[in-house]
């Protein structure tokens, strides 16, 4: 009772009914499986797999959204998942007085300087924003606006005793977009900085809860 036509979409499974349920035979995520770098592309599932896969929730940073002009603890819900400004780094490496901020003209998130340093438009190296999820995620994609070789991002979080790091460039993303698979448990603070270069700006982020 394996069913085929689901895994000629990319997901392996048993039909409803199987053997396998009495047995206790429980399948592989295989979206935990691979390269963490890969977008993983699902394309021509039917709506029965793709609710099995999850939703994808969009957080888009345009003009009047909650983070523009605010600050730590600043919040934006989407579809039922609410993303919180942790805190937010500047140039100089303070945190007390320094913003999040949406320009209309770049539709992108970028760092307010609390010591009037940098362009306020742009991430500038050094400047970090963290933020958390109310939800567990499964995957995280930033699209970058402005990234090239000579921008950089690191990406980090704790991940249990350790800390989980990714270095974002150029040449690690597509098109600006970058992917990583990888559960995440709510509450925790994802911490991007920008390590190198200055015109990156981070136009929205996706997450699979």
């Amino acid at each position: 009772m394996f069913d085929e036509a689901a895994a000629k979409q990319g997901l392996y499974r048993f039909r409803a009914g199987s053997p396998t349920e009495k047995l206790g035979i429980k399948l592989i995520d295989l979206r935990d499986v691979g390269s963490s770098l890969a977008e993983r592309n699902f394309n021509g599932l039917d709506a029965e797999v793709s609710n099995e896969l999850g939703r994808q929730v969009v957080f888009s940073f345009t003009n009047n959204t909650p983070f523009d002009q605010s600050g730590i603890d600043a919040t934006m819900t989407v579809d039922g998942i609410t993303m919180s400004t942790v805190d937010i780094i500047d140039i100089d490496g303070i945190t007390k007085g320094s913003t999040t901020s949406i320009h209309a003209g770049l539709n992108a998130v970028g760092v307010v300087s609390a010591s009037g340093k940098g362009d306020g438009k742009n991430f500038d190296v050094g400047e970090a924003w963290v933020f958390q999820f109310d939800e567990n995620i499964s995957s995280l994609k930033l699209e970058i606006d402005g990234l090239d070789e000579a921008d950089g991002f690191t990406l980090s979080f704790p991940d249990g005793a350790d800390e989980f790091s990714a270095k974002i460039s150029g040449s690690s993303t597509s098109n600006g977009s970058f992917v990583l698979e990888r559960k995440i448990p709510a509450g925790t603070p994802i911490h991007l900085e920008l390590s190198a270069g200055g015109i990156a700006r981070i136009k929205a982020i996706k997450i699979t809860p």
